[in-house]
C-alpha cells in the first residue's frame, strides 16, 4: 500500500536504479535507470480496461478520462465537447458515439482532423471519436460510418 520503492543491482553491483509504483486515483509507475542507462521493458500487458457508459445523454459533457480511457455514448440530443474532466497531459481517450438520425453534428473548439465534426446522422450507425491531448490543444479525429 502507498509508494514503494525496489533497487535493481547488476551483477557487477556497481548500477543501480529505482522503481516507484504509487497507489491511488492516478497512479503511476515510474522507472529510473542509473547514470545513462536505458529502460528497457521487455514484457507487458497493455489493456485498456472497461468501457465506460456516459449513458443516454448529449448536451455538453466533460469526459473524466480517469474513468477510463475508452468511453461510449447514446445521443439524444446535439453533442458538445471541449475538454476533459482534470485534464493532463499526455491523455487520450477513445469515444464511441452511438447516435440517432437527428444528432449530425459536434461542437467543440478541439481541433479536428479536416475540419470534420459532421456525424453519420444515420439509424443504428456507430462514429467513433479519438481525442489527445499535448497539454495544450485537444486534437481530435472523427472515424464514422461504422454499421
Amino acid at each position: 500500500n502507498g509508494t514503494g520503492n525496489l533497487v535493481l543491482n547488476t551483477n557487477s553491483g556497481t548500477n543501480s536504479g529505482s522503481i516507484t509504483i504509487t497507489q491511488g486515483a492516478n497512479a503511476s509507475i515510474s522507472i529510473t535507470p542509473n547514470g545513462t542507462g536505458k529502460t528497457v521493458i521487455t514484457s507487458t500487458n497493455y489493456n485498456e480496461g472497461a468501457i465506460y457508459d456516459l449513458g443516454t445523454t448529449g448536451g455538453t459533457i466533460t469526459p473524466n478520462v480517469t474513468n477510463g480511457n475508452v468511453q461510449k455514448i447514446t445521443l439524444n440530443s446535439a453533442l458538445t465537447m471541449n475538454a476533459f474532466s482534470s485534464p493532463v497531459a499526455g491523455q487520450s481517450l477513445t469515444l464511441i458515439i452511438y447516435g440517432g438520425t437527428a444528432y449530425t453534428s459536434i461542437t467543440s473548439t478541439m481541433k479536428f482532423a479536416g475540419g470534420v465534426k459532421t456525424l453519420t446522422g444515420t439509424a443504428s450507425c456507430i462514429d467513433i471519436l479519438s481525442v489527445y491531448y499535448d497539454g495544450t490543444t485537444y486534437f481530435a479525429s472523427l472515424n464514422k460510418g461504422f454499421a
